[in-house]
């Protein structure tokens, strides 16, 4: 009797070793499909991006596109994001356009000193300058810390920030922080999101399970035209700032 239960245990076992083989398989594989559709959405994305945000005229992305009644802003922060990211990721590379950038930030547009601050951290060369906000009422600021964290090699801070993040802020799907009620769901808080969790792949099994989960929610959250919008509230428009970040948490 005890040789037959054995052998029903060996035999169950061996089952389920085949049955986890064939899950992991599954899994790599939806992976690679998510990582596909990832790249087809970078090319959609940065289409729109280059081709209805940037003025030639000017040297500077617009902060929305034309005939949202925000198109002649040309901000400080969201143009020193752009600078980041035509100078500093290879994909995105992009000299002449971050040259007229650079020049148009020498004039120093309104919300310049809000970029410096913020988007440093992001940045190859610049951003050991950042100086974490240590606020934990809003999901940007609390990305933003983690990313630091994370670039500077203080892990176990980092995964604090994205913890705190899923447990505290991250509901059906979306980020809700202390500005929700007034913006509605900010999809650049999403965005930041993916990019601490690509931070942490590899360090923390919680990054490593959100990868995909925010980024298929990103992938449905682009419209036909390969834009984002700002957020879920109506009126909304695609803008600089959302757009660069979602490209760049698709290919960090």
């Amino acid at each position: 009797m005890e040789r037959q239960v054995s052998q029903l245990e060996a035999r169950l076992n061996e089952l389920q070793a085949k049955v986890n083989e064939k899950d992991t398989e599954i899994t790599n594989l939806k992976t690679r499909i998510v990582d596909l559709e990832a790249q087809i959405s970078v090319e959609r994305g940065y289409k729109f991006f280059r081709q209805n945000l940037w003025n030639d005229a000017i040297g500077a992305y617009r902060e929305c596109p034309l005939g949202s009644g925000f198109e002649n802003n040309y901000w400080g922060d969201d143009n020193y994001l752009a600078l980041i990211f035509h100078r500093d990721y290879e994909r995105f590379k992009d000299n002449e356009r971050a040259n007229r950038i650079q020049q148009f930030l020498e004039k120093n547009p309104l919300r310049l000193e809000l970029g410096l601050r913020r988007w440093c951290v992001l940045s190859a060369i610049n951003y050991t300058q950042y100086q974490p906000y240590n606020n934990w009422e809003y999901a940007d600021q609390v990305t933003l810390d983690g990313i630091y964290h994370a670039r500077i090699g203080n892990i176990d801070k980092a995964k604090e920030c994205f913890n705190y993040l899923i447990e505290k802020m991250y509901r059906n799907g979306f980020i809700e922080d202390e500005a929700t009620l007034k913006n509605g769901h900010e999809y650049y808080k999403l965005a930041l999101s993916l990019l601490l969790a690509q931070r942490l792949k590899g360090e923390d099994p919680k990054g490593n399970t959100y990868i995909p989960i925010l980024t298929e929610k990103l992938l449905d959250l682009q419209r036909l035209n390969g834009s984002w919008l700002t957020d879920d509230k109506p009126p909304s428009w695609p803008n600089t700032e959302t757009t660069i970040l979602i490209l760049l948490a698709f290919k960090t």
